[in-house]
């Protein structure tokens, strides 16, 4: 443009350029802004007419100047075939298996597609391996860093919020309450902060309200970062023991409270992912949270799935507390009500017997826990008789 200095500044030259096109046009034309940082920086550049503006970006708050259209991650079948494209292998299950597990994210799927392809190993592999090979350098690639390197730059911009993705990374990665955030953060303002940060950074991403009130979703290749990270700082038990902290608070006990039954059924994805993270490191804080769990199983009617986590309970109490502490003798009594709830009358009342022999030992025959172990044995003998 002739009239323009050959010092001009890059914003005026931009904003020159953009008034030029408009007024030359006589039709209307396309201007993208691509991974635009904030729409403040974008609202100064759009010409008055004429421009069709297509922004794409990673910040929040499009709402006042533009129709926000989020990207969701590829559904199944597209993650899946782009995953066989890739690869150039013809294993459709295992191929499906992979995708799920990194939560179809394309620039996940394109990595893994071009490490399989070139190493010659297959989906299982690379599932068995899949957290030190996203962290790997992409081979073949269209992105220039690895799915751990992006996410981790991304964390590092925003120290002060990382405790909370310490927390929301060893829960289910949907409908995580946001309630839970307080164990990492107690002060209300600095949390909203971390909250804040996290949701532009799109490291996290609002999920409406549950029966736990507002919630949020971390995908899970973030969780798998932040796991990875915290291993390697020694920070994971710490951060774990924080949010079985914060889960067991929030889970009820609600055995015969119908009213509550909302609240336990959006948590129990949330403890299952705990107990899968926490199994091999059983403690009596999990025990705790397991048994709320299994009660509100069994009083809402689901026996069989209460049974499991009655097992594990049982079995971090005899780990931690002794095989004749009071708490582990509740939760033999727990364990053999669920046994006879689902009709194995005799598996119940050998444990009742085993509880009821430990709690006169311990509690005494006359305690009140004791008399109702009794009557539990009674009962189940009484259902045996022909």
């Amino acid at each position: 443009h002739p009239g323009l200095p050959a010092d001009a500044k890059p914003e005026d030259t931009a904003k020159r350029a953009l008034d030029t096109i408009a007024k030359r046009q006589g039709a209307p034309f396309l201007l993208v802004f691509d991974n635009a940082e904030s729409p403040a920086l974008v609202a100064g550049f759009v010409p008055e007419r004429g421009a069709a503006i297509l922004t794409t970006s990673r910040a929040p708050g499009w709402d006042a100047m533009a129709a926000p259209v989020p990207i969701a991650p590829l559904p199944a079948k597209e993650a899946t075939d782009l995953l066989l494209d890739r690869s150039g292998r013809t294993d459709r299950a295992g191929a499906a298996a992979l995708a799920e597990a990194l939560g179809y994210l394309p620039m996940a799927l394109n990595q893994a597609g071009a490490y399989i392809r070139r190493a010659a190993i297959g989906f299982d592999a690379y599932s068995e391996r899949i957290e030190a090979l996203l962290a790997a350098p992409p081979i073949d690639s269209d992105y220039p860093v690895s799915v751990a390197a992006t996410f981790a730059l991304a964390i590092d911009a925003l120290p002060d919020a990382e405790p909370v993705l310490g927390v929301f990374c060893w829960v289910d990665p949907d409908a995580i309450p946001r309630a839970l955030a307080a164990a990492a953060e107690p002060d209300t303002q600095r949390q909203d902060v971390a909250i804040v940060a996290l949701t532009g950074a799109s490291l996290l991403i609002p999920a409406g309200d549950t029966a736990c009130g507002p919630a949020l979703s971390m995908h899970r290749l973030v969780q798998m970062t932040m796991r990875a990270r915290l291993a390697a700082r020694g920070g994971a038990e710490a951060s774990r023991a924080v949010a079985l902290g914060a889960l067991t608070a929030a889970f009820p006990y609600a055995f015969k409270d119908p009213a509550l039954w909302p609240r336990c059924r959006a948590l129990m994805p949330h403890v299952r992912a705990v107990d899968a993270h926490l199994g091999d490191a059983l403690s009596a804080e999990l025990g705790v949270l397991l048994d709320r769990a299994a009660s509100f199983l069994q009083g809402s009617g689901a026996a069989r799935e209460a049974a499991p986590l009655y097992r594990d309970t049982l079995a971090a109490r005899e780990r931690v507390l002794g095989a004749e502490h009071p708490d582990t003798l509740g939760s033999r009594n727990n364990l053999a009500s669920c046994l006879q709830a689902m009709g194995d009358l005799a598996a119940a009342e050998l444990l009742f017997r085993q509880a009821l022999a430990g709690a006169e030992r311990v509690l005494g025959v006359d305690h009140p826990k004791t008399v109702s172990i009794r009557r539990n044995v009674a009962a189940v003998t009484r259902a045996r008789m022909p």
